[in-house]
């Protein structure tokens, strides 16, 4: 009888250590499997802010090229001796709307996942929060005024 209960007793702790070991290995993918979104969401985010560092260049150095058109107009004396093709230039420059494009695409699927609040670096983590919910939503209120 103590035999049957030794071989039942060993069996069940075999068992258990295999459930145990399956369920380790099982959290284990998981857990690699999420790193590798994370690692592959935040090497897409920062290719997509590279990009948008370059339209912010490019939106920058368009509106230094239209300042002398601003201080054109703000001059009296420039604007009353004039002629219409230079003062048509100068409306033209001074309200057309450069226009301006950020991609938060890839933040926002981040987001939606839930992926950026698995981020276990809180400073990486905060920064792209700021970065996206309060700096891009300013620059997209700038570019959004001068639309209108």
């Amino acid at each position: 009888m103590k035999n049957i209960l030794a071989r039942g007793g060993v069996e069940f702790i075999a068992v258990l250590l295999g459930i145990s070991g399956s369920l380790w290995i099982d959290n284990n993918k998981d857990v690699r499997e999420l790193n590798y979104q994370i690692e592959r969401s935040l090497h897409a985010l920062s290719e997509t802010l590279k990009s948008d560092k370059t339209a912010l260049e490019s939106y920058i150095d368009n509106y230094k090229k239209k300042i002398i058109h601003f201080e054109y107009i703000q001059n009296n004396d420039s604007v009353k001796f004039s002629s219409n093709e230079r003062l048509r230039i100068a409306f033209e420059n001074t309200t057309t709307n450069a226009g301006i494009r950020l991609d938060n695409t890839i933040f926002n699927s981040l987001e939606s996942l839930g992926l950026i609040y698995k981020i276990e670096d809180d400073s990486l983590r905060n920064g792209i929060l700021n970065l996206y919910q309060k700096r891009y939503v300013f620059l997209k209120e700038i570019t959004d005024y001068h639309l209108h």
